[in-house]
């Protein structure tokens, strides 16, 4: 099926905006769920949609990636190609309204399935990372974890995947790869932000998995 555009009048626009603030005013606990699509406009490309990173690459998934040297290798090739579009990513309108929106009250947190942190770059200071940070780099055999631009450089320079500076173990992006558990204890307070909530947007997201 193919994507549909809706476009609405200016009047209609200003009716949606007034809603919105009314509902924002009477309401004690606002929660906001992000996903791929409110990073777009920043130049992130989404994962899933047509044109997406997934049809370029075959993501490679989490049990290959500690098993597997060559698929640690092809993940560290993908990140490599992608970490450009995260580090020149700016954040947009959507991002600021709602950093605008916490800092005037209105807002408890955001839920993202986005790993590029343009809402804490647009000063949102409450938000619950799903599907973890591509800003960091983390070893999967001890507790180390530095951002990831020299790593990124590391791996581009050398044609070598690094390995971790403190045990030698397995790096990989701080994010959550096809077959990688969530985070618990950010799941779990995501699930008790929702279900306190009585105001809760979702925005830039559609239905189905979206892993990292």
């Amino acid at each position: 099926m193919g994507q549909m555009t809706v476009r609405f009048t200016s009047d209609e626009i200003d009716e949606a905006a007034k809603l919105i603030f009314q509902w924002l005013q009477e309401s004690t606990s606002t929660v906001a769920f992000t996903g791929a699509g409110i990073s777009t406009e920043s130049g992130i490309p989404d994962f899933r949609s047509p044109g997406g990173v997934w049809e370029e690459n075959e993501p490679v998934y989490y049990d290959d990636f500690m098993r597997y040297p060559e698929s640690r290798y092809e993940y560290w090739r993908q990140k490599s190609e992608a970490h450009g579009d995260f580090t020149n990513a700016k954040p947009n309108c959507t991002h600021e309204s709602l950093a605008r929106w916490e800092s005037h009250g209105r807002l408890r947190g955001i839920v993202t399935q986005n790993i590029d942190g343009l809402h804490q770059d647009a000063g949102s200071r409450n938000v619950l990372e799903l599907h973890g940070t591509a800003r960091e780099i983390a070893c999967r055999d001890c507790d180390w974890q530095e951002p990831a631009d020299a790593w990124v450089r590391f791996f581009v320079e050398h044609d070598q995947v690094p390995p971790c500076p403190d045990c030698g173990g397995r790096l990989k992006h701080a994010t959550i790869s096809f077959g990688q558990s969530l985070p618990r204890e950010t799941l779990q307070t995501a699930i008790e932000w929702a279900s306190e909530s009585d105001l809760f947007f979702a925005l830039g997201s559609s239905p189905g998995p979206a892993h990292t």
